[in-house]
């Protein structure tokens, strides 16, 4: 079976993460730049999950990501978290994501990601039922982070490991690995930035060995040129979580790129994959 991978970026700015927000007027949103050009460089197209809060301020490098190749999908308005809403201000958060995305780009997203990875099966049913989107990624099996979601699939086929399908709406699950009894995100974020590349290169080996589908994700400010913004209201962890081997992403992210390539990965967006995986269906049916 082909082997795909999905880079992705979301793209948001260093004042919206979570133990950020009020603390920061500061920007480090030029790697998004950073990471187009390493795209360029390793000719790959990627899935930009984007606030729309940010559309017009980045509306430059979002337009020049079209033109290149690449695929704008939503990831909300203003990083407030999916469960943090009620379901009627979640689906309105959605629609204006869209609606801002469409009058700054001209397109309307089909893919979703929730902030924090937060999200359960009653806001995916209203991405899948009642707005109209083709697949999300924000399924990731780490019940232990505080932020993240929980989503049932009850009622999709399991494509793969990480992958699920209902009909033609496709949950394009983060990658883990089992490590010390728990489940560990190996796809990028945080994980990339504080495993060295010797430890995290051999557990994506042993992933890839048993699995055709590779997610990477990624945000700017860890592609940034800039240094992280200096906060003393931060705890010492979160202050080593935000700013710990961040100068080592750029060189990583372009191995682990390398590397799949090197191990036969072809690289699609997330539309691109979707509709193959919907072909692949289609003749098995």
């Amino acid at each position: 079976m082909k082997k795909i991978a999905l880079l992705s970026i979301d793209v948001e700015d260093v004042g919206h993460l979570d133990y950020m927000k009020a603390k920061v007027d500061y920007s480090m949103l030029d790697g998004l730049d950073c990471f187009l050009d390493l795209a360029k460089r390793n000719n790959v197209p990627s899935t930009l999950f984007t606030l729309s809060d940010l559309a017009l301020k980045a509306k430059g490098e979002l337009k020049r990501a079209v033109e290149e190749g690449h695929e704008i999908a939503l990831h909300g308005t203003s990083h407030k978290r999916p469960l943090e809403m009620t379901l009627e201000e979640f689906e309105a958060d959605c629609v204006k994501g869209l609606d801002e995305i469409n009058k700054h780009l001209g397109l309307t997203p089909v893919g979703y990601r929730a902030s924090c990875f937060s999200l359960d099966r009653e806001r995916l049913d209203i991405l899948m039922n009642h707005l109209g989107f083709n697949y999300d990624s924000s399924r990731i099996n780490f019940d232990t982070h505080p932020l993240y979601g929980t989503i049932n699939m009850d009622g999709f086929t399991q494509v793969s490991e990480f992958l699920y399908r209902r009909n033609g709406f496709f949950e394009f699950e983060m990658p883990t690995i089992s490590f010390l009894g728990r489940c560990l995100p190996i796809s990028g974020g945080g994980y990339l930035r504080i495993f060295p590349w010797w430890l995290l290169s051999f557990y994506i080996k042993k992933y890839i060995r048993k699995n055709n589908l590779f997610s990477i994700y990624i945000h700017p400010f860890e592609l940034s040129s800039l240094s992280p913004p200096a906060v003393r209201e931060l705890d010492i962890k979160t202050r080593f979580r935000f700013k710990y081997n961040i100068k080592s992403v750029p060189r990583k992210l372009d191995k682990l790129v390398n590397l799949l390539k090197e191990e036969g990965f072809e690289f699609m967006t997330c539309t691109q994959a979707r509709e193959f995986y919907a072909a692949e269906d289609e003749l098995k049916g």
